[in-house]
């Protein structure tokens, strides 16, 4: 950065900095992670740094910008939230949805259950079994085999394709 970019991100800093951080704070109520979104900030101000010396409201600006960051952080922790809950929770399938996976591998109720094991191993007719006839969950089924849920919903998938 040129020394007049410079100077100008640092007055912005110092003049600024307090006040974001009590929004931050306030908001997230963790005063490490306001610390970094109000960094995030600050780095957007540098990278926007010739854009905004002449901005006429700049702590609109750092304030609308830290918003924006507050937003993007809570969206991305809601995901990681439901990806978190959707491998680690009891998987339900919807009424008549385990039926139309069950036709997809061609799966008729009426054959003997001896046919359908010659086609897999001993281990996918154990999962198949437990999951399929017996309703275990993922979350019963990662404790008896001692895998994670998505490994077995990965075992799910690739048995289905079979």
């Amino acid at each position: 950065m040129r020394p007049d970019q410079d100077s100008f991100v640092e007055l912005q800093f110092r003049t600024y900095y307090q006040s974001l951080m009590k929004t931050a704070t306030a908001v997230l109520k963790d005063s490490f992670l306001a610390q970094d979104l109000v960094q995030d900030t600050f780095h957007a101000l540098v990278n926007e740094v010739d854009k905004l010396k002449d901005h006429p409201d700049i702590e609109g600006w750092l304030h609308k910008t830290l918003l924006n960051r507050l937003k993007w952080h809570f969206r991305d922790q809601k995901q990681y939230n439901a990806l978190f809950l959707s491998m680690s929770s009891d998987f339900q399938a919807e009424p008549g949805e385990e039926d139309e996976r069950l036709e997809k591998i061609g799966l008729d109720w009426a054959k003997d259950l001896e046919e359908v094991r010659q086609g897999m191993s001993k281990e996918e007719f154990y999962f198949f079994r437990r999951q399929v006839l017996d309703k275990a969950s993922y979350l019963e089924l990662s404790q008896e085999l001692g895998v994670t849920i998505y490994a077995l919903k990965k075992r799910r998938e690739r048995l289905i394709e079979k």
